[in-house]
């Protein structure tokens, strides 16, 4: 410990000395850095021409490894960032968000959405999203808010309209304003410049310019630039660089590049564990970019340009914007929705908040997914849990589960206890099954008698319910 403590006093010393002549900083005298490796000051630049020479060596290494440290430090986010409304990562399709002309802010499908359904039912004029300035359709309309968007050096703006300019195939235009917004910190600018210089399209092929471009993009948590800084690595024979930027891009949701450590791990150059922790960074990444309002603008894209005479826009426009009030009950029903179409892992996402917001019939079957082990892994723990939780909430179908759980385990008395309750909740499985034990001597007439009575009140209080539901109907 004294030993460390002493060399950290004499490197102190060293950078508080002029590294060429060894004057020290006094209050006339101010040492510069070296720009480089920083680790080193000098006096002047005399004596930094001077100590070149020797220092050469040392500083191209720790130069190299500072600009490797910024290099694989991984991103707290990707290069799109969050959508300014609902302040959830904005995911990597870009057809789920959209850019606004007048403000030049990406939203997210979702909100824009929910904006659309509140101007609908409000009846007012159609506005944007983040600065509510009324929207406009016209292309040179567009154009021109763009420019003026530009005028004010939005870097966004600028990299929007170099995108559009290398459509037009005016690459010297498109290099123009990529170079502008990359000065001003656009990230996709970087990417784009880095495109631009490998392919040589309005400037000369620059190797160097593409990757410090490239680097940038990477820095700037761009995971296209990561993973193909990755397989520049690869080419190079620089496996465990190009593995450092998989595993980055990966953690933040790049489909490709879990691919690619995937097929790493199958031909065994990518342990186990790397591989595992790259999977979850991924999944939490992907989770991260979801919300019911998404997902609501998703299946309205889909299922409102039906030409399906049968589908009921309005009922579906209803239920829509029940799920966007985090509704539990339409949850749950669009969650079973979901799972008759075969897409468990949505399912899941929605009887999952579902039950988390009181719904017990979710719990339920929260329960029977992990259960079977559809849209996720088999837990029986958290099956038993989602059971227990629907039965004390009151669902009989999940008392008889508990009830038939314990009968196997070889808990016969607990069993009966819980088809008991079930039976007094109108279950006719639990009362088949309590006349079976009855037979079997592990029911007395007693409590049979009793179930079957409760059973009975039971279902006439269902029959009441619905001639009530009928008469207040009519």
């Amino acid at each position: 410990m004294m030993s460390s403590v002493v060399e950290d006093s004499d490197q102190n010393n060293i950078m508080m000395c002029c590294a060429a002549c060894g004057t020290a900083e006094a209050d006339d005298i101010k040492l510069m850095r070296c720009t480089a490796c920083k680790s080193v000051r000098y006096c002047s630049v005399k004596c930094q021409k001077e100590h070149r020479r020797q220092h050469k060596k040392e500083c191209k290494k720790r130069a190299a490894e500072l600009h490797d440290e910024i290099l694989f430090k991984q991103p707290d986010s990707t290069h799109l960032g969050d959508c300014p409304i609902c302040f959830i990562p904005l995911s990597l399709d870009l057809d789920k968000s959209i850019m606004m002309s007048c403000c030049s802010k990406v939203i997210c499908k979702g909100c824009q959405y929910a904006n659309n359904l509140r101007i609908e039912d409000e009846r007012i004029q159609h506005s944007c999203p983040f600065c509510r300035k009324p929207t406009v359709e016209i292309d040179e309309e567009c154009d021109k808010l763009n420019m003026k968007r530009i005028e004010v050096n939005d870097p966004a703006a600028m990299s929007q309209k170099g995108s559009e300019q290398f459509k037009k195939g005016d690459h010297q235009s498109a290099f123009q304003y990529f170079t502008k917004a990359s000065g001003l910190g656009d990230v996709e600018a970087h990417f784009k410049l880095s495109y631009l210089y490998s392919k040589g399209h309005g400037v000369e092929k620059d190797k160097g310019k593409y990757l410090h471009h490239m680097e940038q993009a990477a820095i700037g948590g761009h995971p296209f630039a990561r993973f193909s800084l990755a397989c520049s690595e690869g080419g190079n024979g620089r496996h465990d660089r190009g593995v450092k930027h998989l595993t980055i891009a990966a953690n933040l949701g790049h489909d490709k590049s879990l691919d690619s450590l995937k097929k790493l791990f199958s031909n065994g150059l990518l342990s186990k564990e790397d591989f595992a922790a790259a999977l979850r960074g991924h999944q939490a990444a992907i989770d991260a970019m979801k919300s019911p309002q998404r997902k609501a603008a998703e299946i309205a894209g889909l299922e409102l340009t039906s030409t399906d005479e049968g589908f009921d826009k309005q009922f579906y426009k209803q239920r829509m914007n029940r799920l966007l009030a985090n509704d539990p009950v339409a949850m749950c029903q669009e969650g079973s929705e979901q799972y008759k179409k075969g897409d468990h892992q949505s399912a899941l996402e929605y009887f999952t908040k579902a039950a988390e917001l009181g719904e017990m019939e979710a719990h339920c079957k929260l329960a029977g997914m992990y259960y079977v082990g559809q849209g996720v892994e088999k837990d029986r723990g958290k099956q038993l849990h989602h059971w227990e939780e629907a039965a004390i909430g009151g669902h009989p179908k999940a008392r008889y589960f508990l009830g038939c759980d314990e009968e196997e385990s070889g808990n016969i008395e607990r069993a009966v206890k819980h088809w008991i309750i079930a039976a007094a909740q109108g279950s006719d499985d639990s009362i088949q099954l309590l006349l079976e034990k009855f037979r079997s001597g592990f029911v007395s007439k007693e409590d049979l008698a009793a179930a079957l009575r409760a059973h009975q009140a039971a279902l006439l209080l269902l029959v009441s319910n619905f001639l009530l539901s009928l008469t207040l109907t009519d």
